[in-house]
């Protein structure tokens, strides 16, 4: 069974290679790639890596990078428009004549550019490295999306002062997240949660002010990791992969729980291994619960659970963690303290720890006018909480908090924490690689669109409305000004009745159109017949004898030529300048090219200007 897995494995790695070989590596300028087309995608000449447009939700697409080796969904290492997805229809990626890179979303907006602007030879290239880049003939990059990480790091892609790494939001929103992975003015790399509500730096350790073996100061801020797998920082931080060498493909990726990690691919089998990762334990993640709740180890998995006295936010997000079933509006005079065995609190602390016993402990923290929310006693002193935020249970932890709450507020311990933790997701393990983890559900927020496209849309209705009314007046002011209709052959009007052109009986049009065998179009006015008279076409017949009669000086010539156009039943009383307005209007708008004809508006304005009313 395992050389089936493995023969079907192989045989598609083979298509899909096959598959990506006829690929185009670069884009040239006036060139675009269709979100419609799925063949509108860049490779890289080692095939390693693709361009294009990628699904990331109903409807919604992202112009992105990604590994075309990896199984499951292609993993996604650099992403355009991650926060503004664009529309699975008539979206495109063109490279402008002036060299600018634009995403346009339907209806002509753009929602990202690479502000480059170069008026000789460019192109848009995806080099072997991942790194999707404007260049010049002479290889001069002037844009790269290396210089604009998303989540991802690829080999010997910098983090900068200026470039930092942030999160998706959950393993199916790539949105951005709560995490970030940057440089900050101290220096130093930085892990960042930068929550709803909240924020809070978690390594290097805030209490340790000076981070063991790490260097402050230095204005370089670089880092970045080479192909073996070792990394390096101008801070001097440094690790190596656990399957340090050159081979695997490797990508070191802010993950959406919070904990930065170093992958390699097994390209065999197409999955990613951790080699590395920040965190062995993902409670020490700050946020990963959300405030106000308890992030619980277990042994692959992590769980989260309201605090005694609150409940959970939203189920399906705990990024927001719990609020309090009890009302702080009112005067509370009486408090009690909740014990909570092997919990810890990690920041938010108020002063010093204080070498107090547990009685004075409390009562300093009841008398702090509600400034202080908890307290965690260790090893004979306390130390007052701010924010109920970052609480980890585990057998492991010495200690105990007390929870103040309002007296009679407070249900069975026991009570909360199971109702909290059958609501609660699963967190991973921080063992287990991308594709098998099974964290916390946050659901994706698709686009909400382009307002302006809506108003747009909406714009264009009314003014159409509007124009159609006009029109629709103005043809009934024609109709009730000169009693006339108006019939239409092979696209063509010929203007009747009052206006006094030649009319023909049924049989004459059935003979005309070849008994109506040839229809050529359906509109408001009825059924389009395709027509020619026994003696030639009607309308060449028409435009002939017009430009014999133009090309003559005599009056009489014209006159005689429009009388013959007139059927002699029309009363000789009518206005020979009127008639060749009507003749050269009915013309114009029999011309072969549709684009040659006038607009209904423009036929009512020539009319009009002649006062034929």
């Amino acid at each position: 069974m395992e050389q089936l897995v493995l023969a079907f494995l192989l045989m598609m790695d083979i298509f899909l290679q096959s598959s990506y070989a006829t690929l185009p590596h670069s884009l040239s300028k006036g060139s675009s790639l269709s979100v419609e087309k799925p063949n509108d995608v860049l490779k890289s000449s080692n095939g390693v890596f693709a361009a294009g447009f990628h699904s990331v939700g109903d409807n919604a697409y992202c112009f992105a990078v990604w590994f075309t080796q990896s199984a499951a969904n292609s993993t996604i290492v650099w992403m355009a428009n991650r926060d503004q997805p664009v529309n699975g229809r008539g979206s495109v990626v063109s490279l402008l004549g002036d060299g600018n890179l634009v995403l346009r979303d339907v209806g002509e907006i753009d929602t990202w550019e690479s502000n480059t602007r170069w008026l000789s030879q460019v192109e848009l290239a995806l080099l072997d490295t991942g790194n999707l880049v404007l260049q010049t003939p002479d290889n001069d990059i002037l844009w790269e999306s290396f210089k604009f990480p998303t989540d991802t790091l690829l080999p010997y892609q910098q983090i900068t002062r200026h470039a930092k790494l942030i999160s998706p939001r959950s393993k199916s929103n790539y949105s951005s997240g709560w995490y970030s992975f940057y440089f900050d003015n101290d220096n130093l790399l930085h892990l960042l949660y930068n929550g709803p509500e909240t924020s809070s730096a978690y390594w290097p350790d805030p209490s340790n002010c000076w981070p063991l073996g790490r260097y402050k100061f230095n204005n370089s801020r670089v880092a970045f990791f080479n192909s073996s797998g070792d990394f390096q920082s101008s801070d001097q931080f440094v690790f190596s992969a656990a399957d340090l060498g050159i081979g695997p493909k490797r990508r070191l990726t802010m993950d959406f729980d919070g904990n930065l990690r170093l992958y390699s691919l097994q390209e065999k089998e197409g999955k990613w291994l951790v080699s590395w990762q920040a965190f062995s334990q993902p409670c020490s993640v700050h946020g990963v619960c959300g405030p106000n709740s308890i992030c619980v180890h277990g042994l692959e998995t992590i769980s989260c659970s309201c605090l005694p006295g609150f409940k959970v936010k939203y189920a399906h997000d705990w990024s927001y963690g719990c609020e309090p079933k009890f009302n702080l509006s009112f005067d509370v005079t009486e408090w009690i303290f909740f014990a909570l065995p092997n919990v810890n609190i990690y920041g938010f602390d108020l002063g010093t720890p204080l070498p107090k016993s547990e009685g004075e402990c409390k009562k300093i923290c009841v008398q702090s006018n509600s400034t202080c929310k908890a307290v965690s006693y260790i090893n004979g002193t306390c130390q007052m909480k701010s924010m109920l935020f970052n609480a980890v249970r585990s057998p492991n932890l010495e200690g105990i908090t007390y929870l103040m709450l309002p007296k009679n507020s407070l249900q069975s311990y026991n009570e909360s924490e199971e109702k909290s933790t059958q609501a609660a997701p699963n967190c991973p393990s921080s063992s287990t690689s991308t594709t098998d983890i099974q964290l916390l559900e946050r659901v994706y927020l698709h686009n909400q669109g382009n307002q302006f496209l809506l108003y747009l849309l909406w714009f264009v209705t009314v003014i159409g409305g509007i124009e159609l009314f006009c029109i629709c007046i103005g043809f009934f002011y024609l109709y009730r000004a000169r009693g006339h209709t108006r019939r239409v052959y092979q696209g063509y009007d010929l203007f009747v009745a009052a206006a006094g052109f030649r009319k023909f009986t049924y049989n004459e049009l059935k003979k005309a159109t070849w008994s109506f065998s040839q229809e050529i179009g359906r509109g408001g006015y009825g059924i389009v017949y395709k027509g020619v008279l026994s003696d030639g076409r009607l309308v060449t017949w028409v435009r002939e004898k017009n430009i014999n009669a133009s090309s003559s000086s005599n009056d009489h010539d014209i006159a005689s030529t429009i009388e013959e156009i007139l059927d002699p039943r029309v009363d000789a009383q009518y206005s020979m300048a009127k008639m060749e307005v009507l003749l050269a209007v009915a013309l114009q708008c029999v011309q072969e090219e549709k684009d040659r004809r006038p607009t209904m508006s423009k036929v009512v304005e020539m009319l009009t200007r002649h006062d034929y009313t």
